[in-house]
Formats: C-alpha cells, structure tokens, sequence
C-alpha cells in the first residue's frame, strides 16, 4: 500500500476539452442611489419654502383651523409663500380673497380708477395672515391694538428671540410661524379643540400616498402640490436633513402629466402600485386645475371687454354701456345672493353640529345622574333595613332595576312602596275646575329632596313615554324634557314640578288617554287600604266584633290601583256576603250530604292576586257546595303564609272529629276546643254567650292581616244537633303567596258546642 507522499509517476489524466478558457467578470452591484435634497441655508427661498417641512407643517395647521384663525376657506400655500419672499410692504402681494369679499360696486369703476394710472388699494398679504395667526395669543387689550403696521412689534412680545419679522432671513421666518403653532397647540384653547373634535380623523392627519422603487414618500397636502419625501435614517439625521426632507414634485398640469408617465415608465411592483394611485389622483387635479384656468381666462376676457367699453366713445357705447352695467348688478346680485346662502348653510350646519354636542353631552350627564340615583335609592333602602325599620323581604322588590321589560303592575308597587317609606304624607289632588293636579301634605316641600319621590316621578315619567304616550306627540317630547329636569334637578321647588306635569297632561289630545294618565298618577299617591281600615274601625275587643257589610273593593275601601289592572284588586258586586240564618239552617238540615267549601273562586274572593304587588288577605265566602246560596254569617280569615295550594277538611261525625291536610294527608285528632287551641298557638277560639266563634292570625312575623273577620252563627246549637253524623264541613283554600305554609283557621268540633 503506498504512502500518503508516495508520488505517482503515472500520467495524468488529460481534459476533456482543450480549449482557450474564457474568464466571465462579476459585475459588481451598482451601490444604491442615495435619495437626497439638494437645498440648504443659502439656496433661494422658493426652494427653502418647497424644501421645509416645518413650512409645510405650519401651513396645514393654519388651513386646517382656519375658521378659527378667522382666514378665507381658499387660503393659498402659494399666494403665502410669495409674501414671505416678497417681504416689505414695497412689494406687496395682492390679497385676492380681501378683494372679493370687498369687491367694487361695478367692474367699470374698478378699471376706471386703473385706467387712470391709480393702483388698487392693495394690502400686505403676509402683514394681514400673521395678524390673524397671532391674534389668540395676545391679551384682550393687544387683540385691539394690533394691525398691519404694528404686527411685528407683537410678534417681538410674544417670541423675542424674533425681531423685525418682515426682514428675517427666510428660514427665521418659517422658524416664527412653527413657533405659532406650536404655541396654539401647547394652549389647546377650547374654541380651537372643538374645531378638532368636529374635524375627522382624515382631514387632521394626511396619510402618504406611498412609496417608489427608490424609496421617496409622496405626499398629497391639496392646493395641486405633489411632494416627496427623502426616508430618514435612524441615527443618522443632521440638521439639514432636519429642516429640508421634502421636495415640490409637481403643480402645474405639464408637470403632473410627466410625473404620472414617469412612474408609468418603470416596470417594478412597487412603481406600479404609486403609479396607479397618483394616476387617480392626477386625473383629478388636472381637471381642477382646467376648470380654474378656464374661470380665470373667463375673468381676463371679461375685464379686457371692460376696458373696451371703456375706451368706446360715450355716444356711440352708452346702450351698450347701460346694458353691460344691468348685466353687472345682476351678476353682483347673484354673488351676494350665493354667498348669502353659503354664509347661512355654513351657520345652519355649525348650529345642527352644536346641537349633536349639547344632545349627546346631556345624554351622559343624564344617564350620570340615573346611575348616582339607583344608588342613592338602594343605600336609602339598605339603611332602613339594617337600622330594623324594614323587612328584607318587604324592602327586597323596591330595590330591583326597572327596565323596559318591567310590567306595568311591577312598576306601580315599586313606585307605591317607595312613596310610602316618605318621611310625612303627601297625596295628589285632582281640580274639578280646570282638571289640574297638585301635590299636598305634610312632606310635599321637601319632596324633591327625597330620593324616594324622586325616583318615583322618575319611573312614572319614563312609564308613560314608553307605553302610554306617542312618541311624535307634544306630550311625549314635554315628558322627555321633564323627565331629564327632574333627573338632573332642574326644579327649583314642588311647583315648578308640578307645573311641568300639568303641561305633560294638558298636551295629551286623546281624552281617554288623559283620563288614564291622571288614574295613574293618583294610583301611585293611593294611601294604603290597611291604614285605612284601622281608622275607620273602633278598638273593640274579640267579643264585640261585628261582620262590617263590604263593599266592592277591600273592606269597603276603593283602591284607585284596582281600576289599572284586570284581576288585581278587583272585586264585583257580586261578591258581596247575603245573610240569612234560617235559610243556612234549613240548607244544612235538609242536605246531610251537603258540603260547605271556601273556594276562592266564590264570592268575596280576589282573584290572580300577585303577593308581590299587592299586600292584601283574599277573604273567601262559606257557601253550600251544591247550592247557590251565601251567608255573612261564617268567614273565615287565611293567612297568607301558604306557600302552595292546600286543601284543608273538617268532619263532623259521630268520632272525634279530625283536621285533614289534604296536600300531606296528614290527619291530627281534636276531641275538644282546648285542645284545638293548645296545637294552634298562633291562633285563639273563644265561645261568647251569642256561640261566637272568632278566629284570628295573631303572629306579626308570619301574618300581614290587619282587620278582624268574625264568624257568627246565630242558631248553632239548633242545626248542629240536627245534623247528620256523616255531614262534613270542607274548607278548600287555594293561595298563591310564596310564604310558609301555615294554618289560622280553626274548626269547632260538634261535641264541644
């Protein structure tokens, strides 16, 4: 095996080809074109102008405030970059839009005083711009002091590092009105931030158009200007580059034209993505730039026709000269007239924009004050329960929201419960005169105050806009209004309240829908039907009690809610209790199989009864249950701590008679009186000299029961002995409260009596 540095003597092998070798040169890569703007401090001053960004910055600021600054709508970045080229008043720059507003009574006086070698009065454009611009920096006094001729002077004041503005050198000139806007900026005066929050988000940041193969960002300001700018290098910015990073591309139709072919002309993705949009865009400004073009040629041979007519002899043109001046009122007629009418758009448009504002920044400030007034309301309530004055389970419905879901009979208990935790009464009261309503009693001063009135206007206000009022009627917009016063606290007393609500009714066309609006603002100011009762009703002991005669309603007391809702607190005049003691005597005697129910669809009942709403106790009548007779003579009093339906049954037979539960099935004998009120110790029975036998919840945390209902039974002892030991006495109690279940009826056994 030969070794690595063993050498070979063998030929090589030879190539392939024999050829000359031909050496193909690497091109080297073109270095990339550095993109710069070739202006500095001493290039002219149109190229400084074009070049600056902080000129261009300044200007668009101003333009885009304008109505702020008090300048024309048509500010021209050209017409400002002549004035500050131009300098002294020596050379003035003709104010164009100055002229317009202020034009002549006729175009001939106008090229009469031309003709005769006086020149128009003319004024300094950049003197006028920079007494506009620096104006709001200037004390109220200042503000009446400053004009053309003394501008520079304030300009000294305000930024001393710049004197004699008007002989600056250019750059110091842009460095002056950078120096102004960054000041109004740093002010943030409220008049010129509204103006920002009206202007969208495009009109105050411009967005480039894009970016070319080589690198420049173009940039689109308005005014037919198409600029570029060179891409700064982080870390690499020195003061030229700074101050001069862009540069005027096109602004004439010639130029537009050859821009737009020569970003055509480069066949790179990112050219043709340029091209198209500046192609768009080009398309536009040229068209405007025509139109312009074609209004000033109109305007030159317009006045050269002037001239013309000036020069013609007065004989020969005074037909044609009367005509061309009828021609000349007509037109100026018509100027005034258009821009009339832009004046009062411009003012109308500002008015609705103010509007939206004012709108929008009272709805916050009321939707504020709804929330500051839900939590007053619940620490109010929490209070009064934690301090012992109120029940949770009492307190708990008046505390839960109201929204549009809400059912009008929700809303009504809400709006009771809250003004009857008032400290004070106060009630409503109807004129028969006029139809008017006003408020009285003890609290009625200081009701306003209150969070539970309040709250209660409240919730009416917004009960009847959405769903008794139009909503395109007078009623519903005086509503609104009112409901956003009583909200925000605009009233100063119960009066001016009052007043309001008076002007809410009386609006309302509709004669029905008046008369419920009232009924259900009195609903709302109802007393309590419970208080009611005790006053009228004498303290009297068990044994005196007597069976009050009702009337419809509960306890003869009309309750004005009761006519809102169908079911709820409603009873007709059937439902009244008939006596008659023989015909119960006979009706019994002569049916031993008859059956006695409580059944709360029979008289003295009420029906589909909501605990939650209405805090009374149904009262049932003691009727045959085959028979369409009634008696007052036996009523029994429920309590309302039923949590479900129960069906309770009492027979009287020859056994010691037992009380069934028929929703358990439980069954407990009784064999006496005492007994029977041993195992009931929230109830008591006694036995008068008349065989009177009452019976009446007595505990106050489980019963809400505030009258007293007696069960009497004139001839007890004669009919009982005569019925048959297989008669029953069945109760049928059916209650919807969601409490416990419990029993405050108590049966009398037979043998006992």
């Amino acid at each position: 095996m030969p070794s690595r540095n063993h050498t070979s003597n063998a030929t090589s092998k030879k190539s392939k080809f024999t050829g000359p070798r031909v050496i193909i040169p690497i091109k080297k890569k073109k270095p990339k074109k550095k993109l710069e703007v070739h202006v500095n401090e001493n290039s002219s001053p149109v190229e400084i102008l074009h070049a600056s960004w902080e000129f261009i910055s300044a200007f668009q600021f101003f333009y885009t405030f304008n109505a702020y600054f008090h300048l024309p709508k048509d500010l021209s970045i050209q017409q400002l970059e002549e004035a500050l080229v131009a300098g002294k008043d020596e050379e003035p720059v003709p104010d164009e839009h100055v002229a317009h507003l202020k034009r002549e009574s006729s175009v001939l006086s106008q090229q009469s005083s031309q003709s005769g070698g006086e020149s128009l009065p003319v004024r300094n454009y950049l003197a006028n711009f920079m007494v506009h611009i620096i104006s709001p920096l200037l004390t109220p006094r200042q503000q009446t002091l400053i004009n053309q001729d003394n501008y520079e002077q304030f300009v000294a004041d305000v930024f001393p590092d710049y004197s004699n503005f008007a002989n600056m050198h250019i750059i110091d000139k842009i460095k002056v009105l950078k120096s102004i806007e960054m000041a109004h900026v740093e002010i943030a005066d409220p008049d010129l931030l509204a103006l920002q929050v009206d202007k969208s988000s495009k009109a105050l940041r411009v967005s480039p158009l894009g970016t070319d193969c080589e690198g420049w960002v173009y940039w689109y300001f308005g005014h037919q200007r198409l600029y570029r700018e060179v891409p700064l290098v982080i870390g690499k910015k020195g003061p030229d580059a700074l101050e001069f990073s862009f540069e005027l591309v096109c602004y004439t139709i010639e130029q537009w034209k050859e821009t737009i072919e020569k970003l055509k002309s480069v066949k790179r993705p990112a050219n043709k993505k340029i091209a198209k949009t500046v192609n768009a865009l080009g398309a536009e400004v040229i068209v405007e730039i025509e139109a312009k073009e074609k209004a000033r040629l109109a305007h030159e041979a317009k006045m050269k026709r002037a001239r013309e007519l000036e020069l013609m002899p007065k004989k020969r043109s005074r037909r044609l000269e009367v005509k061309f001046e009828e021609q000349v009122k007509r037109q100026k007629l018509l100027d005034e007239e258009r821009e009339q009418a832009e004046l009062e758009a411009l003012a109308s448009q500002k008015e609705a924009e103010q509007a939206e504002v004012m709108i929008e920044k009272c709805s916050r400030e009321i939707q504020k004050a709804e929330i500051s007034l839900r939590k007053n309301l619940r620490a109010f309530i929490t209070d009064l329960m934690v301090a012992g004055h109120e029940s949770k389970a009492a307190m708990q419905p008046l505390t839960t929201l109201v929204n549009t879901k809400t059912p009008l009979h929700e809303r009504l208990a809400k709006m009771q419960g809250w003004i009857r935790l008032l400290e004070g009464s106060i009630s409503m009261e109807l004129s028969e005169e006029d139809g008017t309503i006003q408020f009285v009693g003890e609290s009625v001063d200081t009701a306003l105050v209150s969070v539970l009135f309040t709250s209660a206007m409240a919730v009416y206000l917004n009960t009847l806009m959405l769903l008794k009022l139009n909503p395109i009627s007078v009623a519903f917009e005086t509503a609104d209004q009112t409901y956003a016063d009583l909200i925000l606290d605009h009233f100063e007393n119960i009066e001016s309240f009052t007043l309001a609500l008076n002007n809410i009714i009386t609006s309302i066309t509709d004669k029905a829908i008046r008369e419920d609006v009232v009924q259900f603002l009195a609903a709302i100011f109802a007393p309590d039907v419970h208080q009611i009762a005790e006053a009228q009703q004498p303290e009297r002991g068990v044994e005196e009690a007597k069976v009050d005669e009702l009337e419809p309603g509960i306890n003869g007391v009309h309750d004005p809610a009761a006519a809102l809702f169908d079911g709820v607190g409603e009873l007709s005049d059937s439902n009244s209790i008939s006596s008659d003691d023989n015909k119960l005597g006979e009706s019994i005697s002569s049916t031993a199989a008859d059956t006695i129910k409580l059944d709360a669809s029979n008289t003295v009942s009420t029906t589909d009864v909501d605990s939650a709403d209405v805090e009374e106790i149904d009262e049932y009548d003691l009727v045959p249950a085959d028979t369409d007779a009634t008696t007052d003579n036996c009523i029994t009093d429920i309590a309302p701590s039923l949590h479900t339906s129960a069906e309770i049954t009492t027979e009287i037979t020859a056994d010691p008679p037992t009380l069934k539960a028929a929703s358990t099935n439980d069954t407990v004998p009784h064999t006496s009186l005492e007994t029977l009120t041993n195992e009931l110790p929230t109830s008591y029975a006694t036995l008068d000299n008349d065989t009177t036998v009452a019976c009446m919840e007595t505990s106050p945390e489980k019963l809400a029961v505030d009258e007293l209902v007696d069960v009497q039974i004139m001839e007890s002892v004669a009919w009982l002995d005569s019925v048959n030991t297989t008669d029953s006495l069945k109760i049928s109690v059916e209650s919807s409260l969601e409490t416990d279940t419990s029993m405050s009826a108590a049966s009398v056994p037979h043998e006992s009596l």
